[in-house]
């Protein structure tokens, strides 16, 4: 199987790029959760503490 056939065909518009996004998020978040909960760690906290550290890096606005 080459890399992006499971793709082939599929809306490369704003639709198809969301429903990628939206699958890619879902895939993230429960890798993560699931890794933070085998792990001893509170999964409900660690969303707000990604947010913090992501908006303690990012430039203010000007």
């Amino acid at each position: 199987m080459r890399l992006g056939s499971r793709t082939e065909g599929a809306s490369r518009g704003p639709l198809g790029v969301a429903h990628a996004e939206e699958s890619a998020i879902d895939v993230i978040v429960a890798d993560l959760l699931h890794w933070f909960r085998a792990h001893g760690c509170d999964p409900d906290s660690a969303p707000d503490r990604a947010q913090m550290h992501l908006e303690a890096e990012l430039p203010e606005a000007v």
